[in-house]
Formats: structure tokens, C-alpha cells, sequence
């Protein structure tokens, strides 16, 4: 019997589907606000669903919250954002902004009309944060009494994206510093205005918009398969051949230590 084809594009229906994401200082942020506008499409991003789970656990304090996160190691608080993003994102016109979410899409085999990461060079980054803060002007010299601030800054900038990069290997393997592998299309906005980079997304969006019109409709949830299929869920097991224990969302049984791919040789871990 041959195999069944999986349907990878969006139902019509369901109208577009944007994902965009970047490290701060980006300009993620403001071109997804941007581009949210342009095409009427509901804006979800993944700070703004952590806030919701601070709130629903009582934390007015995302602060707070991430520091009780912390403490009790609650990597399920970092699916839980994920699988909303999920489900976010089977509904009607829609752009998700986050980090993970292009390459979440692309191993889960989630329909988009396009996937965009926004990068810059650090220093850029940098400016570009200042400059919100108002604390430097953008493009005006670093003076004596900001360097120190500066250079915090920027360090604070390479800690997040080390432990961006970290938390996203260790719960799907994802590789960070190659969006290439989950994007449509990697901009560098280094040297370009927002107005640039703005409409150099759009045409990209409306390139691939228009490339998938007159596409088969698939069922509603985007691929034809189930929100259980497509929700992340955490795991541990055990080699009991070298004792290994593995926590995370990977399904395959595979000891990372010995080898050992016997599924009679592994036990789950509650």
C-alpha cells in the first residue's frame, strides 16, 4: 500500500498564517506589530502568553515568576507557551511571534504562509535597545559615562540568546543559531530602516501568498492532524543498560550515552 501524503498546506479557510521571530534588539517586535496591522492578522507572542500563565499562577510579577520557574526547573511552563502558540495558530488569520515557533512549525509539519527570523549584528542590537530605553540616541557615539551601560547591556543580550539557544536544543533539538534550517527567509536588519525591512517582508509574504493560492483545502487544523498530535509533551525515561536518564520531548527511544535502541530496555520515569 502506498503511503499517504501529508498535507502540507493551510486550509484556505484558515487565511494566513505569518510566524516571525529574532533575538532582542531585532526589530521582531516592531515589525510584527507592523505586518499584524497590514493584514489584519490577530498578533500573539510568546512574552505576552508567558504573562498569561504568571497571571493564571497568581504572579503579577513575571519577574517573580520566572524566578519561581527557575527554582522548581519547570521546563512544562516552556510546552505549555509553546502549545498554546500551537493551537494560536490554527486559528484564522493569524502571526505568531516568537523564537521557537518557525522551527516548532517546520518539525510538526504546521502549514505557514511564511516563516520570517529578523536578525542584526549585537552591536546593533544593542543601540536599538538603548535608543527604547532612551538612554542613547540611535546611531549617536558611546560616551564615556554610557559605556558601562553599554557593555551591560550587550551582555545581557549574548546571556539571553546563550540560554535561548540552550533551552531550545534541549527540549527539540532545535538549532538556534541556524534559522535558515526553519525560515522562509533570514533578513539582516543590521543596516536597513524599519520601513525596509517592513516592506521587504511584505513582498515576501505576498510572494508566497500567491504561490499557494489554488492549493487543495486540508481539514481544519492545518495538516490532518490531530491538536494531540500536534501539542509537545514532556518525557523521561531511563536506560537501564547504562542507567542514563533523559528528560525531554524527543520520541524517539534512543540512549544518547550507550546506543542502546531496544524498547525493552528503557523504563518511563514519573
Amino acid at each position: 500500500m502506498a503511503e499517504k501524503m501529508l498535507k502540507t498546506e493551510r486550509n484556505t479557510e484558515l487565511g494566513m498564517l505569518v510566524v516571525i521571530g529574532g533575538p532582542g534588539g531585532s526589530g521582531s517586535s516592531t515589525i510584527s506589530k507592523l505586518v499584524a496591522e497590514k493584514y489584519n492578522l490577530t498578533h500573539h507572542y510568546a512574552g505576552g502568553i508567558f504573562r498569561e500563565l504568571a497571571r493564571e499562577n497568581g504572579h503579577e510579577s513575571v519577574k517573580d515568576f520566572l524566578a519561581m520557574v527557575e527554582a522548581k526547573k519547570g521546563n512544562d511552563y516552556d510546552l505549555e507557551v509553546d502549545n498554546r502558540m500551537i493551537k494560536a495558530s490554527q486559528s484564522p488569520n493569524v502571526l505568531i511571534e516568537a523564537k521557537s515557533f518557525a522551527a516548532l512549525a517546520t518539525m510538526k509539519n504546521i502549514p505557514c504562509t511564511a516563516k520570517i527570523w529578523i536578525t542584526a549584528d549585537v552591536d546593533t542590537r544593542v543601540r536599538r535597545v538603548l535608543a527604547k530605553k532612551e538612554i542613547l540616541g540611535f546611531g549617536k557615539p558611546v560616551t564615556k559615562n554610557l559605556i558601562n551601560i553599554y557593555e551591560e547591556e550587550k551582555k545581557n543580550l549574548l546571556e539571553r540568546q546563550d540560554i535561548n539557544s540552550k533551552r531550545l536544543n534541549f527540549l527539540y533539538g532545535i538549532e538556534y543559531e541556524r534559522p535558515e534550517l526553519y525560515n522562509d527567509m533570514v533578513v539582516d536588519s543590521s543596516n536597513q530602516s524599519v520601513e525596509e525591512t517592513f516592506n521587504l517582508i511584505c513582498k515576501k509574504i505576498e510572494e508566497m501568498e500567491e504561490k499557494k493560492k489554488g492549493n487543495v483545502n486540508v481539514p481544519a487544523n492545518g495538516n490532518g492532524k490531530s491538536m494531540d498530535d500536534l501539542e509537545v509533551n514532556w518525557r523521561r525515561w531511563k536506560c537501564l543498560v547504562c542507567g542514563y536518564v533523559y528528560e525531554g520531548t524527543d520520541i524517539r527511544l534512543k540512549c544518547p550515552k550507550c546506543g542502546n535502541e531496544d524498547p525493552m530496555k528503557f523504563r518511563d520515569i514519573d
